[in-house]
């Protein structure tokens, strides 16, 4: 499944891209709204259909960002989804101790919806500063998240965050996992992105080297499970409720995930840090694709065992558009052509196994690429991993850079 040098130039072309953003927008727009709920849905069967499910303020905090990203681009159709949806995503404010549950429709006698999961709590940052920047939101909103966020789970001290909390705050669980805290670096920079604020932009960074720290005591390589005191939890297996952001094992797709972070982090460094930063994205970049790739049917598969043996042969749709992402970064950073044919090679496995007619992206294919499972929206995703790596790519490797937003916008 190789790419052509034509074909990772067109793959990298704005008018692919934005085709691209314009595909999932327009879909999203339509097929997410529920008009019974009035409410964006994303658990959607491979028709677009509503699957039954909890509205969560993941998926909710997702659509915002998409929409708002949308707006941002000059897509002017983009702008009533997305004010729904920062409206949607109040309703999963506890308005008593603050912070946002699991779901829209928490109560008091459910788990684990009526937990303060940071998981969740970062995501809402990362959709409410894509709404500030789009200008549906003062920076205030911004400000009153990272408060809560700050106040409430911070690890004694540590960099990174705890997991969650209960309701009030008051009980904290053993168990700490990076997963969380890589959407909070994520959302810390799009939170500076939007205000400006560099005690956001120091945030991010504590929460990388803090990262970067714990993969010098696992081989270099990024570990999901940890106990209390931040000792990487080797037997840790999945816990029968948090499948959709706890796997088990080593999981690449986050290994390129943090990549693609390091090296955005490293736009803002320093020569010294930058070069380290780089560095560490290469080796985890490089690490994915030697462990993860399948080279017999395409894709990055799931999880890797602690012997970095493959586990989980499934193919995730997040890992695929954070391997753009990553190589869009690493192609623009080092100008290495291997990097943009690598592009070119996961955009072509992409189109052919992943992205349906309508633009959306199933979610889950089996080691074939079957998709006779599949679904194009599950209770957390819509299409936030997919629509962002078109992002990242287009402000690195699209020529001439990111459009105006009225290029952008024209013909939505």
């Amino acid at each position: 499944m190789a790419s052509s040098d034509d074909e990772a130039a067109s793959f990298a072309s704005s008018e692919f891209l934005l085709a691209r953003i314009r595909a999932m927008l327009e879909f999203w727009s339509e097929a997410g709204f529920d008009r019974r709920l009035g409410r964006y849905v994303s658990a959607r069967d491979t028709t677009g259909r509503s699957i039954p499910a909890p509205v969560t303020t993941i998926s909710t905090a997702r659509f915002l960002y998409m929409f708002a990203t949308g707006l941002h681009l000059g897509f002017e159709c983009c702008g009533e989804a997305a004010e729904r949806c920062l409206t949607q995503l109040q309703e999963a404010w506890d308005s008593v101790h603050g912070g946002f549950f699991w779901d829209l429709d928490a109560r008091d006698n459910g788990e684990p919806r009526t937990r303060k999961v940071t998981y969740a709590q970062a995501f809402a940052l990362l959709g409410t500063s894509a709404a500030v920047a789009a200008g549906l939101a003062s920076s205030d909103t911004v400000a009153n998240i990272v408060e809560t966020i700050e106040t409430h789970l911070g690890d004694r001290g540590h960099p990174l965050l705890v997991e969650e909390a209960s309701p009030d705050w008051s009980f904290v669980p053993a168990y700490r996992g990076q997963n969380a805290n890589m959407h909070m670096c994520e959302a810390y920079l799009e939170a500076f992105e939007a205000i400006g604020d560099y005690a956001l932009l120091h945030r991010a960074q504590e929460i990388a080297s803090a990262v970067g720290e714990l993969m010098d005591s696992t081989g270099g390589l990024v570990w999901e499970h940890y106990d209390s005191s931040w000792h990487p939890d080797w037997l840790w297996t999945w816990d029968g409720t948090t499948a959709m952001y706890h796997p088990s094992g080593f999981v690449p797709g986050h290994w390129l995930e943090w990549a693609k972070l390091f090296l955005a982090l490293g736009a803002t460094a320093g020569p010294e840090d930058a070069a380290r930063l780089r560095e560490r994205a290469r080796a985890l970049y490089v690490a994915a694709w030697s462990r993860a790739w399948d080279e017999r049917f395409g894709g990055f598969v799931y999880t890797l065992d602690r012997n970095l043996e493959v586990m989980d042969v499934d193919k995730h749709h997040w890992p695929q558009a954070e391997g753009i992402a990553a190589a869009a970064r690493l192609a623009d950073t080092t100008g290495e052509r291997r990097f943009l044919d690598d592009y070119g090679r996961i955009w072509s496995y992409v189109l052919e196994s992943f992205v349906t007619s309508e633009g959306a992206w199933r979610k889950r294919l089996d080691s074939s690429n079957s998709s006779g499972r599949s679904v194009v929206g599950d209770p957390l995703e819509p299409d936030y991993h997919s629509l962002g790596a078109c992002y990242t790519a287009l402000h690195a490797v699209a020529r001439g850079g990111p459009p105006s937003r009225r290029e952008a916008g024209e013909g939505c």
